[in-house]
């Protein structure tokens, strides 16, 4: 069932926070009576971020949920920051998300920090496991050598502060004064209305609008032909989770260059498979950047191992294998 904001809710900033939670309360009501209606129903899995809002949408869920007889999987795949160090800070709201979480019978996180994180707080251990995003193998297309080449960056995601997308401009700013051939594709939509002018703004004010494209939002195969045309993948973002992008561009034959926050630093080994940098920090990356284009070969033929080590760990199917056995064991 869809719960909660919609996709369209990107483009619809205005809507009242009363029309909001109406479209809460007209959830909740489908959902408590589907679960009355079908009483094959056993397992409900809800799939908040550690954001306050999400939290409680879906703590509320899942308290119907426990008293309707029900088996809850609370996969949180999303991970906030700043958030978390308030819980840390506050021993009210502390108590109150791990009351909720230990409700739960299964929690699934998506990285090691992540667990002892919920285990410091009070979380239940034995309840926690670790999984990851994935992506479907089958849309991936076969990757095409582009030996000789200028190095191409791709940034494919939303297109907002928060992933790191200014620091982008500078380090490309800096690659230019330096002399470096390279081009940077911006894929994504704004985080509202005025981000993809305010970032042009700054590209066309450092002078570096000519190594730059912004494409827009993209889906489907032409996302996986873009992931294709491109030699390494940037997401230097001030926190994740586990972004389903990169696993996309690694599967793609990608060299990665990103932070290491939430899943990141476990999916992107430094020096092997990426090159990870410091948040906010523009220097660094420009850096990073700078040596994937002085190594142009050496980086392709790391890119191209990604296509294997991806598959391996995070094609669907294996994390479909895995999150299916979570389950059965709850039917057990």
């Amino acid at each position: 069932m869809e719960i909660g904001s919609r996709s369209s809710d990107y483009y619809l900033k205005g809507k009242s926070k009363i029309t909001y939670i109406r479209l809460y309360l007209n959830d909740l009501y489908k959902f408590i009576a589907t679960l009355r209606r079908d009483r094959q129903i056993r397992i409900i899995m809800l799939n908040p971020s550690l954001i306050p809002i999400p939290l409680i949408r879906d703590g509320i869920l899942m308290l119907f949920s426990k008293w309707m007889g029900r088996n809850v999987v609370l996969f949180i795949r999303g991970w906030d920051v700043q958030f978390a160090d308030t819980l840390s800070r506050s021993h009210f709201l502390k108590a109150v998300v791990v009351f909720l979480l230990n409700r739960s019978d299964r929690i699934l996180v998506l990285a090691n920090k992540f667990k002892r994180q919920l285990c410091e707080w009070g979380a239940t251990a034995d309840r926690i496991m670790i999984t990851r995003t994935m992506f479907d193998g089958d849309l991936v297309p076969p990757r095409h050598g582009r030996n000789g080449k200028h190095i191409q960056f791709l940034f494919l995601s939303r297109i907002s502060e928060t992933k790191g997308i200014r620091e982008i401009i500078r380090a490309a700013s800096h690659l230019k004064q330096k002399g470096y051939d390279f081009h940077v594709h911006i894929v994504g939509f704004g985080r509202d209305a005025d981000t993809v002018q305010r970032i042009k703004r700054l590209a066309a004010d450092l002078g570096v609008t000519d190594r730059l494209s912004f494409t827009g939002f993209v889906d489907g195969n032409l996302k996986y032909h873009t992931y294709g045309n491109a030699d390494v993948f940037l997401l230097p973002s001030y926190s994740e989770g586990c972004p389903n992008s990169v696993l996309e561009a690694m599967a793609s034959g990608l060299f990665v260059i990103s932070t290491g926050v939430g899943a990141l630093s476990e999916v992107v080994e430094d020096g092997v498979n990426g090159l990870i940098v410091e948040p906010g920090n523009w220097e660094d990356l420009a850096q990073k950047m700078m040596w994937t284009v002085a190594h142009s070969e050496r980086v392709r033929a790391m890119g191209k191992d990604n296509i294997q080590y991806a598959f391996h760990f995070y094609e669907a199917d294996r994390i479909v294998h895995q999150i299916g056995t979570i389950c059965e064991e709850l039917l057990d």
